[in-house]
């Protein structure tokens, strides 16, 4: 059972019947988005966020944007809400050419004043040098910065920011068989035309005097040439291998359907037992629960998780 409650900037609070819900959340933004849909006796003024409670699961986030229409439907009032992450989104980090800076000190300046703490094992890595360019926003700035110095992209869960994805404990088995969660739909679509065989590096000289190589191409060339800012130079490896483990990535990815809401969890690992689909290793990359008048269904997409964990 699912619970999406509204909280009032002002106005006096309306009695509100949820009608649809959609929460989703992925590896590719640090926000977690839920948009309802309700119907009220009256209108409610302004909303100011969004709870969702459902088992252990709990959000809350400001309203982003509310559409309120009165029809022969009723009074039916349309909110999206993004969590506490979409502060690092909406705002521009302040420009500046960093010399020598650290992990430690770029996240205190650009993600600590708004209320996130930072989660590493790794070594408080150094640039020599980092531009901070005009109209990037804060996650930008930090993503960039554990780009060139990690070869890695961070993740966000709750009020924590990791280095690397987090990799779940808990497995997913999928299943009609019995034993797991059993689905509606499963596919797969595969695109090798994603994927990279070789990066070529420019150097100081400005020769392209370094390929990176893809080891996994099996056959398919593709080759990319980059031109690194040249501050950023001596980290343009890192760069490439996160690309060609980027197109790796891109190169096969599924989806399933499940009926009800189940409790997924961003890269954690899934497990299909369906000719075919098993014996692969996958990890969810994105979740949506929907909450429909039809019933309930949570849609997942998986990508190859040996290049989600790493």
């Amino acid at each position: 059972m699912i619970r999406i409650t509204p909280s009032y900037k002002n106005g006096v609070p309306a009695a509100m019947s949820l009608l649809e819900a959609e929460v989703s959340e992925t590896l590719e933004s640090p926000a977690v988005s839920v948009t309802a849909s309700f119907l009220a006796e009256k209108h409610p003024g302004d909303i100011a966020a969004l709870e969702v409670v459902k088992g252990g699961y709990y959000f809350l986030g400001n309203v982003d944007a509310q559409r309120t229409e009165l029809s022969d439907r009723g009074l039916i009032v349309s909110v999206d809400a993004r969590s506490a992450a979409a502060l690092l989104l909406d705002n521009e980090a302040l420009p500046m050419d960093y010399i020598g800076i650290s992990l430690d000190t770029l996240f205190a300046r650009h993600i600590t004043p708004y209320g996130f703490s930072l989660s590493r094992l790794e070594p408080n890595r150094r640039l020599a040098s980092y531009p901070v360019h005009k109209g990037i926003s804060e996650w930008e700035a930090l993503c960039g910065f554990i780009h060139y110095a990690y070869g890695c992209r961070p993740q966000v869960k709750g009020r924590t920011v990791f280095v690397r994805t987090q990799k779940p404990q808990r497995v997913l088995n999928i299943s009609n068989k019995g034993g797991g969660a059993i689905f509606t739909k499963l596919s797969e679509q595969r695109t090798p035309y994603s994927i990279i065989s070789r990066v070529v590096i420019r150097d100081y000289l400005g020769e392209y005097s370094t390929g990176v190589n893809n080891p996994s191409a099996d056959g398919i060339r593709r080759t990319r040439y980059q031109i690194p800012a040249g501050e950023l130079v001596d980290y343009a490896r890192h760069d490439a291998d996160f690309r060609i483990k980027q197109s790796m990535a891109a190169s096969r990815s599924w989806g399933v359907t499940l009926p009800g809401l189940e409790d997924a969890e961003l890269a954690m690992e899934a497990r299909p037992d369906e000719p075919g689909f098993s014996g692969q290793s996958m990890a969810v990359t994105a979740w949506k629960w929907r909450v429909t008048p039809r019933g309930d269904m949570t849609e997942l997409k998986l990508g190859m998780g040996s290049y989600i964990w790493n």
